[in-house]
């Protein structure tokens, strides 16, 4: 009986190896996107404002001009608090308040949620590294 040999292209252990690996740095790669476009919006000052030029309660008009420009954004702690990785988002506390509208703070949101294209990109890039894996 004649002998059958079946040769692949692909590896499925070699997949199995690597997958939490390219897992954690697509899911890496989404959040360091996501903290540099909350980054954007602070810097671009694309935040709304807590105070309204008609009610400024607790700050001069003076003051209001300077603080107005853009919100969240003076001493830029939470600009470079925001940081992207495997695990997450991450940034200080009151910048999750601010975003959430939490305590007494007005909703300020700074952080999207994630849109398709950002999902699409994720999804597609964790793909192309799936493809990558199965390959001898």
């Amino acid at each position: 009986m004649p002998k059958i040999f079946i040769e692949t292209n692909f590896s499925f252990p070699k997949l199995a190896r690597k997958f939490k690996s390219i897992e954690k740095k697509s899911r890496t790669d989404l959040y360091k996107k996501e903290a540099k476009s909350a980054r954007q919006m602070l810097s671009q000052g694309k935040v709304k404002p807590a105070l309204t030029k008609e009610n400024p309660k607790s700050r001069s008009k003076a003051e209001f001009s300077q603080y107005g420009k853009k919100p969240l954004y003076k001493t830029k702690v939470l600009h470079s608090s925001i940081k992207g990785d495997s695990e997450g988002l991450h940034m200080i506390e009151y910048g999750r308040m601010h975003n959430y509208g939490e305590g007494r703070n007005t909703k300020r949101q700074f952080v999207n949620e994630f849109d398709k294209e950002a999902q699409n990109s994720y999804t597609e890039g964790l793909i192309e590294e799936i493809h990558k894996a199965l390959k001898k």
